[in-house]
């Protein structure tokens, strides 16, 4: 499957920039909706309710990905992201 992204050249950096902002907003929201699930489903010292478990039951079911993406998310500060997210914006 393949996307055709349409770009007009006589404001061309503006719309990139403003195209990849959306893009980052997403991730930014989807990396804070599994640090959530997460949270609300991990008990520390239970292996059946640990991080990796929680993936596997919870996290697969609603946001297809790899193991390691779901732990690139876990490492990621969600604040910090959002921080640099609204200052490329306002460039």
């Amino acid at each position: 499957m393949s996307f055709i992204f349409q770009f007009s050249l006589k404001s061309g950096k503006q719309n990139i920039l403003m195209f990849m902002a959306t893009r980052r907003e997403n991730l930014q929201k989807r990396i804070e909706n599994v640090q959530r699930i997460v949270e609300e489903n991990y008990e520390p010292g239970n292996q059946s309710r640990c991080k990796l478990q929680v993936y596997r039951r919870n996290i697969v079911g609603i946001y297809p990905m790899s193991e390691r993406t779901f732990w690139r998310y876990m490492n990621t500060d969600a604040n910090d992201e959002k921080n640099r997210s609204q200052k490329d914006v306002q460039v």
